[in-house]
C-alpha cells in the first residue's frame, strides 16, 4: 500500500510536487476522485508514495494524455474541452464536445500536428461507444460521426512521423487516418506485403491494443486475456515505411504506462530507482495498479491511492 506524502493537501500547483528523481521528469500517475474530480493524488513508481493536492485545472475533467508534451481536458458536466501544455501551462480553447450527455463515456485524444501549425485536427475516440469526434483547432464545433468504416472500427489511434496511424480491429490492417471537410478518410497500407509476425485479430474487446510512438519507433501493445484477465502482453515494433513487423520480447531500458484515456513509453534512463522493462497498466473496475514484467511474465499490484473509491479515474502524466 502506498505511503501518503505529509502536508500540502490543499496546494494547488503542480509545483508542490516533489523534486522529480529523473533529469527529464518522471510519470505519475493521477487518480482524480471525490464527488466532483476535485481531488488529484499523484502517485510515484519510484517511491511508491502518493500526494493529493487540488488542482483546479483537473477539476470535474477527463485529462487525456496525447501528443506533443499536451493534455486534452473535457469537462464532465459542461463538455467544455481545451488542450494544455504541462511544460509552459499555456491552453488552446476547443469547442464543446456538444453530445446529449458524456457520463460513462471515455475519450482518448490524438494531435494530427503540434497545436501550433494552424492544420492541427484534434481526434477524440470513445472508448466505451461506437463515437468519435473531430475538429481542426479554431473550429467552432466539432465533427461527430460512428466509429464505424464499413464492417471495421478504429481499435487504436497514434501520431508517429506526422501521421496519425490506425489500427483496425475486425481486418487487424494498418492505416493512416485523415481529414477532409467533415469527414475522416482512411489509407489502407501494404498489408498484403505484410513482412515478419504480425498481431492477430482479438476476439475481446477492439481496445485490447495500444499504438505508441517511442523514441523513433512505432510500437503496438496487444493485451492477452484469460477468462477476463490480462495474464500476458505482446509488443510488437512496426516500421510503416516497409510494412515489416517484428514481435519484441523485450524493450530494453523503457518502460510501458497504460491507461483508459491513453499510453506513454519512457525510458528509464536518468531516473534513479526506476526498473526497466515493465508494463504499468491500471484497469476501470479496480483501484490498482499493476506492474508486468516483460521478461519473466509476473506481475506485481500496488494501491496507489487508499483514500480513493471505485470510480475514481486514473491516468499518466509526465512532469
Amino acid at each position: 500500500m502506498a505511503d501518503e506524502y505529509e502536508a500540502g493537501n490543499n496546494e494547488s500547483s503542480y509545483s508542490c510536487l516533489p523534486p522529480p528523481d529523473c533529469n527529464k521528469g518522471q510519470p505519475w500517475l493521477v487518480v482524480s476522485h471525490g464527488q466532483q474530480l476535485q481531488r488529484q493524488s499523484f502517485y510515484t513508481i519510484l517511491k511508491h508514495r502518493y500526494m493529493t493536492r487540488i488542482i483546479p485545472d483537473m477539476r470535474n475533467k477527463q485529462v487525456l494524455p496525447t501528443s506533443f508534451g499536451w493534455l486534452a481536458l473535457i469537462d464532465v458536466t459542461t463538455q467544455e474541452c481545451c488542450l494544455m501544455n504541462m511544460s509552459s501551462m499555456d491552453k488552446i480553447q476547443l469547442p464543446r464536445l456538444g453530445l446529449k450527455s458524456i457520463k460513462n463515456r471515455y475519450f482518448r485524444c490524438t494531435l494530427s500536428k503540434p497545436p501550433g501549425d494552424p492544420d492541427c485536427h484534434v481526434l477524440l475516440v470513445s472508448t466505451t461507444q461506437n463515437l468519435l469526434l473531430f475538429c481542426r483547432i479554431g473550429d467552432e464545433k466539432f465533427v461527430s460521426r460512428r466509429n464505424a468504416f464499413q464492417d471495421d472500427k478504429l481499435a487504436a489511434t497514434t501520431n508517429f512521423q506526422g501521421k496519425i496511424y490506425a489500427w483496425m480491429s475486425k481486418s487487424s490492417n494498418l492505416v493512416t487516418l485523415d481529414f477532409a471537410g467533415n469527414d475522416v478518410w482512411l489509407d489502407t497500407l501494404g498489408n498484403d506485403n505484410r513482412k515478419g509476425e504480425w498481431p492477430l485479430s482479438s476476439n475481446s474487446s477492439p481496445w485490447d491494443y495500444e499504438l505508441m510512438e517511442s523514441y523513433g519507433k512505432l510500437l503496438m501493445v496487444q493485451k492477452i486475456y484469460s477468462f477476463g484477465e490480462i495474464i500476458h502482453f505482446k509488443i510488437f515494433k512496426i516500421d510503416p515505411s516497409v510494412m515489416a513487423c517484428e514481435e519484441l520480447q523485450s524493450i530494453g531500458n523503457r518502460n510501458i504506462f497504460l491507461s483508459n484515456f491513453g499510453s506513454m513509453c519512457v525510458s528509464a534512463s536518468g531516473c534513479w530507482g526506476m526498473k526497466d522493462n515493465l508494463i504499468y497498466f491500471t484497469l476501470s473496475n479496480d483501484k490498482n495498479l499493476y506492474a508486468y514484467d516483460i521478461e519473466d511474465h509476473s506481475k506485481t499490484f500496488y494501491m496507489p491511492c487508499n483514500i480513493a473509491k471505485r470510480g475514481a479515474l486514473k491516468f499518466w502524466i509526465m512532469i
